[in-house]
């Protein structure tokens, strides 16, 4: 019992540590987002409203996914809890935040949310970032995860290639059969 106790407290004062040090927005760099492997991201927000934001560069993409989650883990004194009110992603050509050229690409609002997630397609090469906003109520704030997921589209052959292919099989068949009929 001694030893729960003395844990609760560490964990709470490790979460107030934390909570003074990211008072405010947060920004955080997620990296390079390679195709078939997502990014995992996650946040701890105090008692009220954040914006927190994760920066991440795309290679060319044909589809791009997004979401976040609350985490509100239990068996201990207090609570974690978060409720998001939107997901929004935007470009970011220069990699300076929230400069001119920055440009909403798409989003998704919620009230009291406990998840949010949208699909994006054809996006560019290039720098994004997602603002996520919503409301710590727990009372050591609140904790969520998230991941950002990449496909790249693989082309599909024209008709025209496959004549050519048959066209060019039809050639390495024809100088099979000339050299086969001048060695008999």
């Amino acid at each position: 019992m001694r030893i729960k106790s003395s844990l609760a407290r560490f964990l709470a004062t490790a979460l107030l540590v934390a909570a003074a040090g990211t008072a405010g927005a947060t920004n955080l760099i997620v990296g390079v987002v390679s195709a078939g492997a997502p990014a995992s991201f996650g946040g701890f927000a105090p008692a009220g409203s954040f914006v927190d934001i994760f920066v991440f560069s795309l290679p060319a993409t044909s589809s791009t996914g997004y979401s976040v989650i609350n985490f509100a883990p239990t068996g201990f004194s207090g609570s974690l809890n978060t409720a998001f009110s939107s997901l929004t992603l935007i470009s970011d050509p220069d990699g300076v935040l929230a400069s001119a050229d920055d440009t909403v690409i798409s989003h998704s609002n919620g009230i009291n949310a406990n998840t949010l997630s949208f699909t994006a397609s054809s996006l560019p090469a290039g720098n994004y970032y997602l603002q996520v906003t919503g409301f710590a109520s727990g009372t050591f704030g609140g904790l969520y995860t998230g991941a950002v997921g990449a496909s790249v589209a693989t082309p599909v052959p024209e008709p025209e290639s496959y004549a050519m292919l048959l066209a060019g099989l039809g050639l390495i068949g024809g100088a099979a059969l000339r050299r086969r009929s001048r060695r008999a």
